[in-house]
């Protein structure tokens, strides 16, 4: 019996020199994924420091700060989550899913610290600024929504497929 050759087949005629690795391909796709999601973990944790509770304009700022670099992280921690269940890695496929459900309830903190501000910041704010808040805050808000949902959905089904997984 030959393996299927849906998603790699291979053309005698159009060999390449470089026969197709999946594996490879997949190890290294999560390899960048792990440094994406150290840098922008190093750049959240640094958008924290110094604490300041307790201080609208800070705590406000911070959480637009953390929310706006979302990207880098989720970009990083999905591609080694895709990686870790292309490769059958059930531990880390795992452990990320529990990254992402603790995410999005750290977010979920972070999108009430923020909407706790928002009254202060459209009350201090310039008139001719109100607009450019106002934006900012929607783009927020929609991310302090979305981020949230989407961490959690990737959380329930990664751990729903490690636990089920494939039987012989």
């Amino acid at each position: 019996m030959t393996s299927s050759r849906i998603l790699i087949k291979t053309d005698e005629k159009n060999r390449a020199i470089l026969d197709p690795s999946p594996e490879s391909g997949w190890y290294l796709l999560g390899g960048i994924g792990l440094v994406f999601a150290v840098v922008a973990l190093a750049d959240l944790t640094l958008a924290w420091y110094p604490l300041q509770f307790g201080d609208a304009e800070w705590e406000f700022g911070t959480a637009t700060t953390v929310l706006g670099s979302m990207p880098l992280l989720t970009m990083g921690l999905a591609l080694g989550f895709a990686a870790a269940v292309a490769r059958g890695r059930v531990g880390m496929v795992r452990v990320l899913a529990i990254v992402f459900a603790l995410l999005a309830v750290l977010l979920m903190a972070v999108v009430g610290l923020y909407a706790s501000n928002i009254s202060t910041g459209l009350s201090t704010v310039l008139p001719e600024n109100k607009p450019g808040l106002q934006k900012a805050i929607a783009q927020t808000l929609t991310q302090g929504v979305l981020y949230p949902l989407a961490f959690l959905w990737v959380a329930i089904k990664g751990w729903k497929h490690a636990s089920t997984g494939v039987k012989p």
